[in-house]
């Protein structure tokens, strides 16, 4: 199944690309991820490159092993990342996707594509809010993706459909670093 749409390049259409990503996914055990990582790759699209006030275009494919997801967007120089200790949104999809599952290419003309994929896991039962496995994670890397999704449900409107799957990943990182706190002497 593929999805294409461009949206115009304002705050705004952010939600129309969640809205838009999980209708597309219904019932796609990755869908909850999928959400948030477009989510991510469109704000930064609006907030970080040439297509603020312009325009970007928001794909997304499915295949029987995972899931792809790219932002076009037209390009511009890349903000190198602050020395700070505080999460950022490629945080978020270096979490969800893992490191080796994201990244970026260039155009001809220069726009700019960011895309990340999503392995289906094998034997998934899908379903909204399915928590997801955080468990490889390091605990520096639980307390950074906390972060951010805390952010990101502080920001989430109360109606917002990327509600459901930001408190999912808060719960299970929860769950996560209480388990890792009950283990240690």
């Amino acid at each position: 199944m593929q999805y294409q749409r461009t949206f115009h390049g304002r705050a705004d259409q952010i939600s129309r690309v969640r809205r838009d990503i999980a209708a597309h996914l219904a019932g796609c055990p990755a869908a909850d991820d999928a959400v948030l990582i477009a989510s991510e790759l469109a704000a930064n699209a609006v907030v970080h490159s040439a297509s603020a006030g312009e325009f970007f275009t928001v794909r997304c494919e499915t295949y029987p092993d995972y899931v792809w997801i790219e932002v076009e967007d037209l390009g511009g120089p890349w903000q190198l990342r602050q020395p700070d200790d505080r999460p950022h949104g490629l945080d978020l999809i270096t979490a969800l996707a893992g490191p080796d599952n994201w990244g970026t290419d260039t155009t001809s003309d220069g726009d700019r594509i960011v895309w990340a994929r999503l392995d289906l896991p094998q034997n998934a039962v899908p379903g909204p809010g399915r928590p997801p496995d955080v468990t490889g994670l390091t605990s520096g890397e639980l307390e950074r993706a906390r972060r951010e999704l805390a952010a990101s449900l502080a920001l989430a409107r109360p109606d917002s459909p990327a509600r459901m799957p930001i408190l999912a990943h808060l719960a299970a990182i929860d769950a996560e670093l209480a388990g890792r706190d009950a283990r240690q002497p």
